[in-house]
C-alpha cells in the first residue's frame, strides 16, 4: 500500500493523470454532447429514442477526441516504454521504483555487489544525490550503453539546479549505439526532464510530447497497449459505466 501510495503520489503518477486528452478537450466534447441533445431534442429526432441511447452521442464525441489525441498515446507510450525497459534492463531483484523500495533494495547485503550504475539509481530515487554524483564521478564506463548512461545521469543531476536538462551531450553520447538503445536513453533523458517539470509546477505535457514524437512509435507489450487505450478512452468508458449506473437504478425504482 505504501509503494501504491507513493508512486501515485509522484511526478509519474500525476503524468499518468495528465498525460491526455487534455481536460479542455474533454470538457468541450461533453459541451458539444449536450449542444447536440438539445438540437435532436428540437429536430425531433431524440424524442422517440429511449434515453440510455443517448449516451452514443457523447460516448461516440469522446472516442473520437482520446483517438485523436496523437500526443496523448505517444507520451502514454514513452512513459510505459521507459518504466519496461528500466525493468528490463535491471539485473538483481524487483526494480526499486520508489523511495521506499529504493531504500530496501540499498539496504539487502544481496546488493552489496551490484553494478554501480544500478546502485546509482537506487540512490537518485531515494533522494542521495551527493552519493550519486560521487559514484558517477569516479565510475569508468565499460561500453559505450554505460558512457551514455553516466552522461545522462550526470546532466540530470546539474538539471536540479538548472531546471534543464542539456540534451547537446546525450545526443552525442548516444550516436554511437544501436537503434533501441539510442531510443532508450533519448527518451530516459526526455522523462527526466518531464519529472523536474512536473515535480517544479512547470508545463510538461507539450514538451515531453515533442521530445519523444520522433523517437517512436516505442515499442511495449500488447497488455500495456490496451491499459493505454483505456486511459486514453476513460471519458468514453465513464460515461458507459454511468449510463449502465443509471439504467439499473431507474430499472430497481
Amino acid at each position: 500500500m505504501r509503494a501504491l501510495l507513493e508512486r501515485l503520489r509522484s511526478p509519474a503518477g500525476k503524468a499518468a493523470r495528465d498525460a491526455g486528452p487534455p481536460n479542455l478537450w474533454v470538457f468541450a466534447g461533453f459541451g458539444l454532447s449536450l449542444a447536440l441533445f438539445a438540437f435532436g431534442w428540437w429536430a425531433g429526432v431524440l424524442r422517440d429514442v429511449p434515453w440510455p441511447f443517448w449516451a452514443l452521442i457523447p460516448i461516440v464525441v469522446q472516442t473520437v477526441i482520446g483517438v485523436a489525441d496523437r500526443d496523448g498515446w505517444n507520451i502514454r507510450r514513452a512513459m510505459a516504454y521507459v518504466a519496461t525497459e528500466q525493468r528490463g534492463r535491471w539485473t538483481r531483484g524487483r526494480f526499486p521504483g520508489t523511495p521506499g523500495l529504493a531504500r530496501a533494495w540499498l539496504d539487502d547485503p544481496s546488493n552489496a555487489e551490484a553494478a554501480p550504475l544500478e546502485v546509482v539509481t537506487a540512490l537518485l530515487v531515494v533522494g542521495d544525490l551527493e552519493a550519486s554524483r560521487t559514484i558517477l564521478e569516479t565510475y569508468a564506463p565499460a561500453t559505450d550503453v554505460q558512457a551514455a548512461a553516466v552522461i545522462r545521469t550526470l546532466a540530470y543531476l546539474r538539471a536540479l539546479e538548472t531546471g534543464t536538462i542539456d540534451m547537446g551531450p546525450i545526443r552525442v553520447a548516444t550516436e554511437r549505439l544501436t537503434e533501441e538503445d539510442r531510443r532508450y536513453q533519448l527518451t530516459a533523458a526526455a522523462w527526466a526532464q518531464a519529472w523536474l517539470d512536473i515535480g517544479a509546477g512547470r508545463p510538461w505535457r507539450q514538451r515531453f510530447a515533442n521530445a519523444v514524437r520522433d523517437l517512436g512509435p516505442h515499442p511495449v507489450p500488447t497488455r500495456v497497449l490496451g491499459f493505454i487505450a483505456a486511459q486514453q478512452l476513460s471519458a468514453s468508458i465513464a460515461t458507459v459505466l454511468a449510463t449502465a449506473i443509471m439504467v439499473v437504478v431507474a430499472g430497481s425504482a
